[in-house]
């Protein structure tokens, strides 16, 4: 490894503990990143203070949990009225909907109780270009919480829900949708689906 790669390695290894906005790790973790900063020897450090919540996680988590009750109400209604497996596949759908609005949004978003609300900090420092041509801004976050699977498996197990979920809705809308046309009773297909 590289002098830098060596420095980079042993940063990282300081700010490896959990620190999620609004708690006593993010705090530490402003100290080291702090003292990282003094230890390379910049003077000006640039400390942005500022406003935050985890509403808009909230918010997603409120409607994942929205969407399971609804997949869940889907299965039994698929049997008992299948018209209402209809409603509820358009409940789901918009729960979809809102949770790509919220997914999209940039914007923080403060809860109402202020209690929920935290105030953290953007930390940066100015380095004079060789070339005033050219700005480079190096970003990265240190409020992060500790992740325990690899990203690659937390992508592939979000595609394989998002893409079972909406497998569950189209098969649920097709079965409903002959079930009430055709009012049949298909033992195997019922037995799959329950």
């Amino acid at each position: 490894m590289s002098i830098d790669e060596n420095l980079a390695y042993e940063i990282t290894k300081r700010l490896s503990f959990p620190r999620l906005v609004g708690s006593e790790g993010e705090k530490e973790a402003i100290k080291v990143v702090v003292d990282e900063f003094e230890k390379m020897g910049y003077n000006t450090i640039n400390r942005e203070k500022f406003q935050t919540s985890l509403y808009n996680w909230k918010r997603i988590e409120l409607l994942f949990l929205t969407m399971g009750i609804l997949y869940i109400l889907l299965a039994i209604s698929y049997y008992n009225l299948p018209i209402l497996s209809l409603v509820i596949i358009t409940l789901i759908v918009i729960c979809v909907i809102k949770l790509s609005k919220i997914s999209d949004s940039n914007k923080i978003n403060l809860m109402k109780n202020d209690r929920y609300n935290f105030e953290t900090e953007n930390i940066y420092v100015n380095l004079k270009s060789k070339n005033s041509l050219a700005n480079l801004i190096f970003i990265a976050h240190y409020d992060s919480k500790s992740q325990v699977f690899s990203s690659i498996i937390r992508i592939y197990l979000i595609m394989v829900s998002v893409l079972g979920g909406l497998i569950l809705l189209v098969v649920f809308f097709v079965l409903s949708v002959l079930k009430i046309i055709f009012t049949f009773n298909n033992i195997i297909l019922d037995n799959i689906l329950l």
